[in-house]
């Protein structure tokens, strides 16, 4: 019985760090690969009008650009002819069916009319507008 006892005093119990480093760094380069840092439509300059409210969380986006010489980007695409198409399979795909449209502040009203009747046509559900939020007033103090 003594043996036995002996041997459980000697065990000692401890986690090796080496191996916790190892599995925190995997972690770490995981999410850092997983993460997209880039859109798709980052090169496309659109200059936003402002807007009262303040930005909407959308969880899945179907988002439309349209520039000012009334071009209509999708995910960074060019999607004038066959707008149609494309905005009818991916309004299908969507679960919220709703489109944000971001238009150019030089953009012609009526063309924004035009794809905001058309995304409905085919199928949206909602329409949202993107906008810059406005910038506070500051009350200089005396």
């Amino acid at each position: 019985m003594d043996r036995l006892k002996k041997r459980r005093r000697n065990i000692s119990l401890s986690i090796e760090s080496v191996a916790m480093t190892d599995v925190v760094f995997l972690l770490l380069i995981f999410f850092m690969l997983s993460t997209t840092f880039v859109t798709l439509d980052a090169g496309i300059k659109i200059d936003l009008p402002q807007g009262g409210i303040k930005n909407l969380d959308v969880q899945e986006e179907l988002k439309l650009k349209i520039t000012k010489n009334g071009d209509i980007f999708y995910h960074g695409r060019m999607i004038n002819e066959n707008f149609d198409k494309v905005i009818s399979v991916a309004i299908e795909e969507s679960t919220t069916k709703t489109v944000i449209i971001s238009g150019d502040k030089n953009t012609v009203h009526g063309d924004i009319v035009h794809i905001m009747s058309s995304v409905l046509k085919l199928g949206a559900k909602s329409i949202a507008i993107a906008t810059n939020p406005e910038e506070e007033s500051q009350i200089e103090e005396i």
